[in-house]
């Protein structure tokens, strides 16, 4: 599920759980809920707790440092570089998975069910 607003900000939500998505699953009018059984490419995570972050945070580079970035003009300090190197996704460590870009998920199937 997509949200615009939510403890890691506007991006998009994944459960391995599907009893935890059902609470957030499309309810259609004739009934019966539906939600998306997907594959998402997760990449490198971090796991910054509740609400530490609206974005993905820089990802430490091994021996970088006090050097300006290849593509932009911020300088990295501290082993990383903001502008070019951050965490792919971020997991609350306890199944659920958020992704800050709309292409690394794919909807593989539609499921429809009666359930509350």
């Amino acid at each position: 599920m997509h949200l615009s607003t939510g403890s890691y900000g506007s991006e998009t939500y994944f459960h391995h759980n599907a009893s935890y998505s059902n609470g957030y699953a499309y309810q259609h009018p004739a009934g019966y809920k539906q939600m998306f059984l997907a594959k998402v490419i997760l990449g490198i995570q971090d796991t910054p707790g509740a609400g530490r972050f609206k974005k993905p945070a820089a990802r430490p580079i091994p021996g970088l440092k006090d050097r300006t970035c290849a593509h932009s003009l911020v300088l990295c300090s501290q082993y990383y570089c903001p502008a070019v190197d951050t965490y792919d996704s971020v997991t609350d460590g306890a199944g659920m998975h958020i992704v800050y870009a709309f292409n690394v998920a794919y909807p593989y199937y539609l499921i429809s069910y009666k359930g509350t």
